[in-house]
């Protein structure tokens, strides 16, 4: 393990200039070393366990598990063979001025919440649909994928 704390930027993953990326991610790497972003991001569990640590605070991952990590919030995770989760990653311009502000009561210390199963049956389709609208190319595909996610 390295002290180095890698920095990601939102750029290097978007489909178009929608400031808004999202995959599902299934990592073959079991651990990702400490590293921060210029955007938020969103961690939603959808199959596996392992551990998140945001902000030096580590937490079980289990199904269900949605993490909101701020810019700037230091995160790593391991995992164990089977993890995978939607990785959404997004800047602070993807929302209006009110929007943003309703968004900024979900923001607390360490952002994990865990989804009951029935909101989480929900949620996991819109997340297979959004992936598909933001790597697509039809016409609206961004008003679609701007929608889905809020």
């Amino acid at each position: 393990m390295s002290d180095e704390i890698l920095f990601f930027e939102l750029k290097n993953f978007l489909y178009s200039d929608m400031p808004l990326a999202a995959w599902l991610e299934s990592p073959y790497l079991l651990y990702q070393q400490v590293h921060t972003h210029d955007c938020f991001e969103i961690l939603f569990v959808s199959s596996g366990t392992g551990w998140c640590a945001v902000n030096d605070l580590r937490f079980p991952m289990l199904v269900g598990d949605l993490y909101i990590i701020r810019p700037g919030d230091r995160h790593e995770f391991s995992g164990n063979l089977g993890l995978k989760f939607y990785n959404l990653m997004f800047s602070k311009d993807f929302f209006t001025e009110s929007e943003y502000k309703e968004f900024q009561t979900l923001l607390h210390e360490y952002g994990k919440f865990t989804i009951p199963n029935a909101a989480r049956e929900r949620i996991e389709p819109m997340l297979v649909e959004l992936t598909g609208e933001l790597k697509s190319s039809r016409p609206g595909h961004q008003v679609a994928a701007r929608a889905i996610f809020l």
